[in-house]
Parts: structure tokens; C-alpha cells; sequence
């Protein structure tokens, strides 16, 4: 799972790379293992051990002792304190447990304190309005109430600090995550800063008093790997919630942890993520198509009023209030909601945005090819799927009823292909994949509805 070397200097990881994830750092270069390096070039320095004896940081020399999944590093302080780094690779699993041992060999008592320093490099992807980053990296301080979440502009004027003690502290880098845990009952203090290229969270585990002759421990444990529910639960529980599918503040988990499931199954039976997500997309719209169909009635049932509707304007041109009550007694005395057509469509839109939060979080869709798209997690180079989705919505437009009057509709009919193809060409693939399928679907259901359920003329 985890391919890690420990290093003497720092102390700190000077290799993280994940071996059943893989990735192309530049266009026509090679696939290579996913690293969570804390460098720039990749290569190095994760996961810094800072060590602060009676005030001061001191750079302690270490030595480093190597046994099978055990590594030990010793080393001692110019004040004569002891430091001993016991780090051990769990099996199968994406995680580290560190212990470090302080053991005062002085005369007089002394006081330690350890500070972790996690590190990425910043994100080369900034993203615009109608492009959002690709790459979305933000500093994370877990408290028992909630999580503090810090990206890049939260931390221009300076670190930020945890508003509460932080029992795991981290970075989530979209689809991945580097966290530092401590054991129950234990919190430390948690700062995210950005600068020199890197994004930094340190995590401060606390000061310790040692008499002379007596020892200290602190223990933690590292999780370094993918933003996957169960590979996360392994390591500790509480790390699921980096997970999150909340959009504007609204949860949406209970919805999108079922799409995520089914579409895991999806890719199970054929191998396919493209695939898994068309699957998707056709399971969704079968479920939502009863609210789908009522809408388009009650559209339906509008546009068969209008002409009725027109007369009651050209009788009352001047009145509005007038105009509002006799609209109602027509609503009334033929059994039409003006609701209708909007209230179904406004009962789908939550199952939209956690599908959105579905595939954006998905890290086994990441770098995935789909027949001519290289990547379902970026957008695609030159956006054909964009430019077909808005040739598909404007025969969507075309096709679908509506309440407005000619020369509203005729300007909606080109609007809306346009604006939604801009949007879509700065969207992942896979999720503009969904849309142009869902919307090819929306197709067929409409000229079904449209058979059975009458056109005004």
C-alpha cells in the first residue's frame, strides 16, 4: 500500500508514494505512483518532526536503526535529553504509528514539546469562476465539534490557527489526504500557513515535564493515502469525515454515499468508470422520472391555459391585481397547480449537487481513462464533450414545454446552450460526461412524454 523511507534529517519521511495509485505529473510523461512528498520536486520531506527542549527548537542528530516494517531513530539533545522515534508501517493499510520516547538522562528536570509538520506543495491549478481548480488543497484542524478547514487565501495574511484543541490535524489534497491522529482523549494545537511554495499545517502535541531519571511518551499515528471510507476508518474513525458532501453548508451525505456505493458496484460488474458513471446516470434518472413526468404535465396543462390566460391580459391590461385573480379562478377550475412545473425540478436539484460531490470526490475515478478522455477527474483538452452538450441542450430546449412567451423562449433556447457550454469546459470530465448524458436522456424522456401527454396548438 505505502512505499515510505525514513529519514535521520529532519526527522521527517523523505519518500511517500502510493502504490496502487498512479499518476502523470506532465503532459506525455509517464505514469508514476502518486507521491504526498511535501516538496516541490516531490521527492522529500513529509511529515517533519520538530522538537522544542526547555523553550528552545533544537536540531537533534538522530540516528537512524532500520528492523523490517520498524524503523528507529535515537538521538540525544544538548541538554541531555533522550529522544527515541519508534515508526512502524501498518499492513495493508495506508497508515504509520509513531511513538517517541523522551527520557531525561540530566540532573535537573526538563521540559519537551513536539511539533508535527505536515507539507504539500501548492496546488499550480488556481481555477476561475467558471473553471474551478482541479487541484483543491486546504489545511485541515479537526476539533471534536467540527472540522476547521483553511485553504490558501484563508492563510495570505498569515497562519491561521484552530479556534478549538484538535484531536487529528491534516491537508486534504482533493482526492488524498496526509493527517497526523493522536489517541483518545489527547489534543494538541493546529496551525495552517502557506509560503515558500508549500502549504503547511503544524501540529503541536503539547509541552511535557520530565524529572530527571524518568520518561515521556507521545504516540500518534499518520495516515497517508486516499480520501476512501474504509482505508480511512482503518487508521481512525473520525478521519471519515474529510469526506465531505456538504455544498453551501447543506448535507448531502446520506444521499451521495449511496451514488458512490452504487457506482463502486457499477465498476465492479464491468471494470469500466466511464461506464460506471452513464450507469449511474441512467439509475438516477429512472428514479427521478415520476417527478420528471409531473412536471412536464403540469407545463403541459399551463400551456393549453395560455390562450385563456392571454385574454384575461387583454381585458385587464392595466390591472395586475385584477389581472393575479382571475388567474387564480382559472388555476382553480381546472385542477392546475402554477407550481407544478418548478416544485419537481427544485426536489431534484439536491440529488444534482451530491452526485457534483459524488464524482468530484471520487479517488478511484482519478486519472482514469474513458475511450478519448484521458482523465475523468480533469477537464479535457479540448472540450468535446462541452461543445456536444450544448448541441444536445439546445434540442433539449426545443423539446421541453414552457410558459414563456415566444421571444423569451427563443432567447433562452440560445442562452442556455451557451452559457452552460463555457461553464462545462472547465468541469472535470466526468462530471460533464454525466450532465451530456442525463441531458441525452432528458431527451428521450420528453419524446415519450410528448406522445402521451398532449401539445397545445
Amino acid at each position: 500500500f505505502l512505499d515510505v523511507s525514513v529519514s535521520n534529517e529532519g526527522p521527517s519521511l523523505n519518500r511517500v508514494a502510493l502504490k496502487e495509485y498512479t499518476e502523470i505529473l506532465e503532459e506525455g510523461g509517464a505514469k508514476t505512483p502518486v507521491s504526498l512528498a511535501a516538496n516541490v520536486e516531490g521527492d522529500a520531506d513529509q511529515t517533519r518532526l520538530k522538537f522544542v527542549v526547555n523553550g528552545q527548537e533544537e536540531s537533534i542528530p538522530f540516528v537512524l536503526e532500520k528492523g523490517g516494517s520498524k524503523a528507529s531513530l535515537r538521538g540525544k539533545s544538548k541538554s541531555g535529553l533522550g529522544v527515541v522515534i519508534d515508526t512502524r508501517v501498518r499492513q495493508d493499510q495506508y497508515g504509520l504509528d509513531y511513538e517517541i520516547t523522551f527520557s531525561n538522562g540530566a540532573a535537573a528536570s526538563q521540559e519537551a514539546q513536539l511539533i508535527i509538520e505536515m507539507g504539500l506543495p501548492k496546488p499550480t491549478d488556481e481555477g476561475s469562476m467558471f473553471a474551478p481548480s482541479m487541484q483543491e488543497y486546504r489545511g485541515i484542524c479537526a476539533t471534536p465539534e467540527e472540522l476547521e478547514s483553511y485553504n490558501i487565501d484563508d492563510t495570505e495574511e498569515g497562519p491561521v490557527k484552530a479556534t478549538l484543541p484538535t484531536i487529528w490535524a491534516g491537508l486534504d489534497k482533493q482526492y488524498f489526504v496526509v493527517a497526523a491522529v493522536l489517541g483518545k482523549g489527547q489534543t494538541g494545537e493546529c496551525e495552517v500557513r502557506s509560503e515558500n511554495e508549500k502549504i503547511t499545517v503544524a501540529f503541536d502535541l503539547g509541552k511535557e515535564g520530565i524529572a530527571p531519571g524518568l520518561s515521556a511518551r507521545k504516540n500518534f499515528s499518520l495516515y497517508l493515502g486516499p480520501k476512501r471510507a474504509d482505508k480511512l476508518i482503518e487508521v481512525e474513525p473520525h478521519l471519515e469525515n474529510v469526506i465531505e458532501y456538504n455544498i453551501m453548508g447543506i448535507p448531502l451525505a446520506f444521499i451521495a454515499r449511496p451514488m458512490v456505493w452504487a457506482m463502486n458496484m457499477f465498476h465492479g460488474w464491468f471494470g469500466s468508470w466511464g461506464l460506471a458513471i452513464i450507469l449511474l446516470t441512467v439509475a438516477v434518472k429512472s428514479v427521478l422520472f415520476p417527478i420528471t413526468y409531473k412536471s412536464v404535465v403540469s407545463m403541459r396543462k399551463m400551456q393549453l391555459l395560455k390562450p385563456e390566460l392571454d385574454k384575461i391580459k387583454a381585458k385587464f391590461p392595466d390591472d395586475r391585481e385584477k389581472q393575479q385573480m382571475e388567474q387564480i379562478r382559472i388555476f382553480k377550475e381546472k385542477g392546475v397547480n402554477p407550481l407544478g412545473g418548478c416544485l419537481p425540478m427544485l426536489l431534484q436539484m439536491p440529488v444534482w449537487f451530491a452526485l457534483y460531490r459524488a464524482l468530484w470526490t471520487a479517488v478511484d475515478l482519478y486519472q482514469q481513462p474513458f475511450l478519448w478522455i484521458v482523465d475523468l477527474t480533469a477537464k479535457e483538452p479540448f472540450p468535446f464533450l462541452a461543445l456536444a452538450l450544448g448541441a444536445v441542450t439546445f434540442l433539449q430546449q426545443k423539446l421541453t414545454p414552457t410558459t414563456m412567451d415566444n421571444d423569451q423562449a427563443k432567447i433562452m433556447m440560445f442562452m442556455m446552450p451557451i452559457m452552460l457550454t463555457v461553464i462545462m469546459v472547465g468541469l472535470p470530465s466526468g462530471l460533464v460526461l454525466y450532465i451530456f448524458v442525463n441531458s441525452v436522456l432528458t431527451i428521450g424522456q420528453q419524446l415519450v412524454i410528448n406522445k402521451r401527454v398532449p401539445v397545445p396548438t
